[in-house]
């Protein structure tokens, strides 16, 4: 459904969705300027206004300079840009991103996925982000859906998701380790004091009931000065570390 509108019978190059597949597949005989304006000149748009959007696009994207390179002339990042200005080309009402950081070495992607939560944003286009790692949802905190098996399990932002775990399924594709069977003490209007294995924690409360507690490893911050905050759960302890 796009605005209410059942798409089904709708042939794949009316529905105005915006594709940029895992691997880019960009026209390897095409330059850049040429592959981004693939989805125009097969819509028949006069050559004017192809040159103007074309032209638009790759100064967005920051790589109008490279517009008569082909993509064997350009790395990661670059080809990844070209991908989605192809995508965005056609004016999409919708943009598909299929694992978008997949094929880039860390320092890159941490780079571009700043940069593609920024242009999303500045184009004003709904995005489906496809991903299997969590810190491009830590980082994108925008609608997560969360999929497993075929099965749609949690909807939720991502810090909302944090506090209120459906399953434990959720918990370990999140990489979230810390989970914690607890009782609860005391409700306290918006906060709940539990007790976990004899240490009282604060946490929010909804009003649901709470059996367990999840501790991100951001929230956890170790230092060997006493804290003068008034943040609530503040503990003494000793660090160990097992070599086993």
């Amino acid at each position: 459904m796009f605005n209410s509108e059942l798409v089904d019978s709708v042939p794949p190059e009316g529905r105005g969705v915006g594709d940029v597949p895992q691997e880019f597949t960009l026209f390897p005989h095409m330059t850049i300027e040429e592959n981004v304006a693939y989805g125009l000149k097969v819509r028949n748009i006069l050559h004017v206004e192809v040159a103007r959007r074309v032209k638009e696009l790759l100064e967005i994207m920051g790589i109008y300079e490279l517009c008569k390179r082909y993509h064997r002339d350009l790395s990661g990042g670059e080809k990844q840009r070209v991908a989605i200005a192809r995508a965005l080309a056609i004016n999409p009402k919708v943009l598909l991103l299929d694992e978008p950081l997949s094929n880039l070495d860390p320092r890159t992607g941490k780079y571009l996925r700043e940069w593609l939560r920024y242009i999303v944003k500045k184009l004003s286009i709904t995005t489906i982000w496809v991903t299997h790692k969590v810190e491009d949802i830590e980082e994108l905190n925008c609608k997560v859906d969360v999929m497993l098996d075929g099965a749609l399990e949690q909807v939720g932002h991502y810090y909302d998701i944090l506090s209120s775990l459906i399953n434990d399924k959720v918990s370990k594709f999140l990489s979230l380790t810390n989970i914690f069977v607890c009782d609860v003490v005391s409700l306290k209007g918006s906060f709940a004091e539990v007790n976990v294995n004899g240490l009282r924690i604060i946490v929010p409360y909804n009003g649901g009931k709470i059996s367990k507690i999840v501790i991100h490893p951001h929230g956890i911050v170790v230092s060997k000065e006493k804290s003068w905050t008034f943040a609530v759960n503040n503990y003494n302890g000793v660090f160990r570390r097992s070599c086993e």
